[in-house]
């Protein structure tokens, strides 16, 4: 499994995934945020199969946020989301980021 940057093609197993782990639904906030902050969005891909995501964002000079993290139900507990939090700490870190 790889963690990779997201792109339009995964739109639609990110809405599968956030549809299932939320209860407010609102899809075109993800191609907001992406239009937004490229640089902050994260998929676990495999095999063109997506597990989880994660979204994140420079909220201050210092401070980076995390919008989003979801992982499917299925593959829950098997690491994919730390992984997820691991790779958008190291976006943050590349930013310079200090805090999140």
């Amino acid at each position: 499994m790889q963690i990779r940057n997201f792109m339009g093609s995964d739109f639609e197993q990110i809405i599968q995934i956030e549809m299932e782990a939320f209860t407010e639904h609102n899809p075109y906030i993800y191609m907001n945020f992406y239009e937004l902050n490229p640089e902050g969005f994260f998929v676990a891909e495999e095999s063109g199969t997506i597990y989880g995501f994660v979204m994140g964002y420079r909220s201050d000079e210092l401070e980076g946020r995390i919008f989003s993290l979801a992982v499917r139900r299925d593959q829950r507990g098997k690491g994919i989301g730390s992984r997820l939090l691991q790779r958008i700490l190291q976006e943050f870190q590349h930013q310079n980021l200090q805090y999140a």
